[in-house]
């Protein structure tokens, strides 16, 4: 009985805590990062952060390193009203390496901002 409980109680309780606390649904990253491609300015800035993130500050200035750490926190703000901000992934799912991969670049960018 208690195991029957379990097995639907659990999935309830992902779905519970996998909702943003606003109680509005989190995209998956993919889909979160197929959105912002789609608009101008989203991508302009996911393509921005992608780059400050593997470290390729040279596309930005040669000229000045704190010019481009700006460019790298403008992005990261920009992109934390977009749903890439808060995306999630979930164990198993399908695309869920091109998924992780995306939340790591944004969580990669949150830490280099502090």
């Amino acid at each position: 009985m208690f195991l029957a409980t379990l097995y639907f109680a659990l999935p309830l309780l992902d779905l519970l805590l996998s909702a943003e606390v606003s109680g509005v649904d989190r995209l998956d990253c993919v889909k979160a990062s197929d959105q912002c491609l789609k608009e101008q300015s989203c991508s302009t800035k996911y393509r921005t952060l992608r780059q400050c993130v593997a470290g390729k500050e040279t596309n930005f200035s040669l000229a000045s390193g704190l010019e481009a750490k700006d460019e790298c926190r403008s992005a990261m703000e920009a992109l934390k009203q977009k749903s890439l901000y808060n995306c999630r992934c979930k164990r198993g799912m399908k695309k869920e390496k091109n998924c992780l991969r995306i939340y790591w670049s944004m969580y990669q960018s949150l830490q280099g901002m502090h």
